[in-house]
């Protein structure tokens, strides 16, 4: 079973390339967008559309056509200003790609990118929990922990956390080629988050 380790994470996203750093957390947004986008379509709440251009955006910035930093602040600010002040799980993409933005504008700030992950995997949790029947529980022990930790929809995003950076730090500083493919396979991740 994996833990989830924050300050490995951080120490390995430290150890890639500021660019890479923003690709990693705009992968585990990428993951969450699905799950955001089935909840926007049932409550109308936020937008959908404009978090799916906003991620398509920071994509091609990331590709070679860039954003400033004073574009990757208002697409964040904009994303935050969609998330209510309830604060819903089902809202993690928004955070995600928010921080994955700040992380960006701010020369891949590990802090901001583990923040993205963060964020994706409180989602995981969420929905563990949704899973497990124990959402609405009235008092909450280390058992129940225990089982929404080892529940395959959090391990699933661990592993797929720890994946990409080794992924990222096998690539190095040339990677735009692969991001597409990248891309591609955190999307297809994303059905995994629907409950």
């Amino acid at each position: 079973m994996l833990d989830d380790d924050e300050p490995a994470r951080i120490a390995a996203l430290r150890a890639l390339e500021p660019r890479l750093r923003s690709v990693w957390a705009l992968l585990c947004a990428e993951r969450a967008l699905v799950q955001y986008r089935k909840f926007h379509d049932r409550t109308k709440r936020g937008d959908a559309f404009l978090a799916e251009c906003l991620a398509e955006r920071l994509w091609g910035d990331l590709g070679g056509d860039p954003l400033s930093p004073l574009e990757c602040e208002a697409s964040a600010a904009r994303l935050h200003d969609l998330v209510p002040r309830e604060d819903l799980p089902e809202e993690a993409a928004l955070r995600a790609l928010a921080c994955a933005f700040r992380a960006r504008s701010r020369g891949g700030d590990p802090l901001d990118a583990a923040c993205a992950g963060r964020h994706v995997v409180d989602l995981a949790d969420y929905l563990a929990q949704q899973a497990l029947g124990l959402a609405q529980s009235a008092t909450w022990s280390d058992a129940h922990e225990a089982r929404v930790r080892a529940h395959p929809l959090v391990q699933q995003e661990l592993a797929r956390q720890e994946r990409d950076l080794r992924e990222l730090q096998a690539l190095g500083d040339d990677a735009r080629d692969v991001f597409e493919k990248l891309k591609a396979r955190a999307a297809s991740e994303a059905a995994d988050l629907l409950d």
